[in-house]
C-alpha cells in the first residue's frame, strides 16, 4: 500500500493593487486577498494573468458596472438587461467595457423600455415581406414592392386612392336568398325584386297599389298626423269635421252639407235667369209675359202689336190671315198680336223683341 503524505501548498498572496506592481515568475501562482481572483504569471507580464474569467451576476442599475472592483479583463457582466465585457484594463472606465449582446438594426428591431427587444414602431416596410408572409386562402397578398394588402377581384371589390377597401358592384349572384328579408326575393343568381302579393302591380317598374282587400286596413293602422284637415279619428271610426258654413251659398242641415236653395225647386220654360257671383240662381222671370202691351192708340209702332199672351179678351189687336198647311189640308186662320219675345243681349246693343202671334 503506497504511503500517503498531505502537505500544504500556499501560494504567493497579497492585494491586488500589490499583484498589479509586481512580475511574477512563469507558472508561478498569486491569489490577491481583497479581489479574490487567482492569477499565473508569465514572468514578464506585471500581476500575471487571470486564473479563470468571471461572469458576474446581474446589475439592474445602469452605468453600475464600473463599480465592479475584482473584475478583470475578460469579465463578463449583464447590466439592466445588457451584456458587457471588460475589454479595457480599468474596469471603472465606462469606455473599457465593450457590448457584447445583441445589436438590433434599430430600423426594425430595437431594444425597448425594458431593455429586451422588440419590432420597432412602423419598422416593417413593405420590402420585408416575402411573397409567401401570407396564407394564400386568407385574403392577402404579400410583395416585396406593395407589402401586406388585401387580396381582391378587382370586379365586386377594389382598393380605393385613398387606400381603403371598397365594394365596387354586388349583383344577384353574390347575394343568397337566404339573406333577403320579407319582401323580397331573388338572389343565388336571380335579380332582385319585390315579392308582391294580390293588389298590387308594377308600372314601369314602379310598384303601385292596384287594390285593397276589405278589411286589410284597420283603424289601428292609421296615424292621425295622415289625416288632413276636416278629418279626424274618433270613437273607433274615421269622420268628417263639419266646418262652419256661410248658410248663403252653403248649408247645414242635421249634418249633412249641401249647396242652399234660393229660389227654390221648379221649372220654367222661356225664362230670364239671374245669378249671383257664386253661380247661384237668385231669380227667374218669364221672357213670353215681359211684353210690349198697346193699351195706348197714339204711337203707331205699338198699336200694331197690342195684346199680350194671357190676354182673353181682344181689344185693338191686330188680326193677321194666314194659311196653315197640315200636311193634308189648307186652314184659313186669323193671327191675333200678342206681344214680343223679348231677347236680353250683353252686347250693349239693347234686347231684341220677337212678334208673337196668337191664334
Amino acid at each position: 500500500m503506497a504511503d500517503i503524505s498531505i502537505i500544504k501548498l500556499k501560494v504567493r498572496r497579497g492585494t491586488n493593487s500589490q499583484r498589479q506592481r509586481i512580475i511574477l515568475e512563469q507558472g508561478e501562482l498569486g491569489f490577491t486577498t481583497d479581489t479574490q481572483r487567482l492569477f499565473i504569471g508569465n514572468g514578464f507580464l506585471s500581476g500575471g494573468v487571470v486564473a479563470g474569467n468571471l461572469i458576474h451576476g446581474p446589475l439592474q442599475t445602469v452605468g453600475s458596472r464600473t463599480s465592479l472592483n475584482n473584475a478583470v479583463q475578460g469579465d463578463i457582466v449583464n447590466e439592466g438587461g445588457y451584456l458587457y465585457q471588460l475589454s479595457g484594463t480599468n474596469y471603472s472606465q465606462t469606455s473599457a467595457w465593450g457590448f457584447i449582446g445583441t445589436n438590433p438594426d434599430n430600423t426594425s428591431v430595437e431594444y425597448n423600455g425594458s431593455r429586451q427587444l422588440a419590432l420597432k414602431n412602423n419598422g416593417i416596410s413593405g420590402t420585408k415581406f416575402a411573397s409567401t408572409a401570407a396564407y394564400n386562402m386568407g385574403g392577402l397578398v404579400a410583395t416585396s414592392a406593395s407589402g401586406l394588402s388585401a387580396n381582391v377581384d378587382r370586379i365586386t371589390l377594389t382598393i380605393t386612392a385613398s387606400n381603403q377597401l371598397s365594394v365596387l358592384q354586388v349583383n344577384q349572384n353574390n347575394i343568397a336568398s337566404s339573406s333577403l328579408g320579407n319582401g323580397l326575393a331573388g338572389g343565388n343568381g336571380a335579380l332582385l325584386r319585390v315579392n308582391a302579393g294580390p293588389g298590387f302591380s308594377f308600372n314601369s317598374g314602379v310598384l303601385s297599389l292596384t287594390s285593397v282587400p276589405s278589411s286589410s286596413v284597420g283603424l289601428s293602422s292609421i296615424s292621425s298626423d295622415a289625416l288632413g284637415a276636416g278629418v279626424s279619428l274618433s270613437s273607433g271610426k274615421v269622420v268628417a269635421n263639419i266646418q262652419t258654413v256661410d248658410n248663403v251659398t252653403i248649408q247645414n242641415v242635421a249634418g249633412a252639407i249641401s249647396l242652399k236653395n234660393i229660389i227654390g225647386a221648379g221649372s220654367s220654360q222661356f225664362s230670364n235667369f239671374t245669378f249671383n257671383a257664386y253661380g247661384q240662381i237668385t231669380s227667374l222671370s218669364s221672357s213670353i209675359t215681359q211684353s210690349f202691351t198697346g193699351n195706348q192708340t197714339t204711337s203707331s209702332f205699338l198699336s200694331v202689336f197690342n195684346g199680350h199672351p194671357e190676354q182673353t179678351a181682344y181689344t185693338n189687336q191686330t188680326l193677321i190671315s194666314a194659311i196653315s198647311g197640315n200636311g193634308t189640308s189648307t186652314v184659313n186662320i186669323q193671327l191675333s198680336s200678342a206681344g214680343f219675345v223679348v231677347i236680353p243681349t250683353s252686347y250693349g246693343s239693347g234686347q231684341y223683341a220677337i212678334p208673337v202671334f196668337k191664334f
